[in-house]
């Protein structure tokens, strides 16, 4: 693997490059970019996947999303779903540039929140011929609703959106900068069962990095809410899709909701056993072959 930049607006995105083994530059491979969790980076899942998946005979671009990590971007620590989505095009471009890849077969692998970013910009970029997504989960509900989905969206973010003004307002006359926290601070705090293994995936030993320190702009948060990362599913997704699930996961219900709006080809997997953040880690050597299949199928 090597460390590569590539170009994003007017700042520099930080990435990985894997390369299978007994690579030939002379030839032609196909690729995929991957994409990481929100508030993760990409020395953590995405790392995981690529390292198992290159084997497979694929080159794998990793990277930082704009605002977090080794990437460029301002302000930082922001959860931006269009800037998002947009850092799955400019990586596409950057695996366009590289004389062995073919650009015939690209696809995209998308980890929790870029499970939804990856299959907005899977909708409108045409260069994807596959989507598979590892414990996909869309941000805002995500992040207002229960973890296991329950709740109004509108109730709950009432209580958000009202602390997002406040915080807006001390922060237009010189006041700090409001942040707040991806996963909980201690596995006892967790609002679900589940969310403790959050805890002990990102701030821990476990998969603890330095480049995902786990915080997020409170007023970003504003953007996550209103986002519709399934907006016209129906009519703009085209290609065959993968979604990789956990069989104990409490976020199940994001593709749960999904599948009946979607129009195209799609397969579902559950790793038995597994819960979200299984997936991550601990379960990857389970669901990698699932989504080498499927890649060899589709690119």
């Amino acid at each position: 693997m090597s460390q590569v930049i590539f170009p994003n607006a007017d700042f520099q995105m930080a990435g990985v490059l894997f390369k299978p083994k007994n690579f030939d530059e002379s030839k032609k491979y196909p690729a995929f970019v991957v994409g990481h969790p929100g508030g993760s980076c990409k020395d953590q899942s995405p790392a995981n996947y690529a390292t198992a998946l290159c084997e497979h005979g694929y080159v794998i671009l990793t990277y930082d999303a704009a605002h977090h990590g080794e990437s460029g971007g301002e302000p930082r620590c922001v959860e931006r779903p269009l800037d998002r989505v947009h850092d799955f095009v400019v990586a596409l471009d950057y695996l366009s540039t590289l004389k062995y890849v073919d650009t015939d077969r690209l696809g995209i692998l998308g980890i929790c929140a870029s499970g939804f970013y990856s299959l907005s910009a899977t909708m409108t970029d045409r260069r994807v011929k596959a989507l598979a997504t590892v414990s996909a989960a869309e941000i805002g509900p995500a992040l207002t609703l229960t973890w296991d989905g329950q709740g109004s969206l509108k109730e709950r973010a009432t209580g958000t959106l009202s602390a997002i003004a406040d915080a807006r307002r001390a922060q237009a006359v010189g006041g700090d900068v409001v942040y707040v926290s991806y996963s909980p601070d201690s596995a006892e705090s967790a609002p679900h069962p589940e969310l403790a293994e959050a805890y002990e995936y990102y701030k821990t030993p476990r998969a603890q990095h330095k480049n995902a320190p786990g915080t997020l702009r409170l007023d970003s948060l504003a953007e996550c809410i209103q986002w519709d990362g399934a907006a016209r599913v129906g009519e703009l997704l085209t290609v065959p899709t993968l979604f990789v699930r956990g069989e104990k996961a409490a976020s199940r219900w994001h593709i749960d909701q999904l599948i009946p709006k979607l129009t195209s080809k799609y397969e579902t997997v559950d790793i038995p056993g597994a819960s979200h953040f299984d997936l991550y880690d601990k379960r990857v050597d389970d669901a990698a072959p699932h989504i080498a299949n499927f890649f060899k199928k589709y690119l």
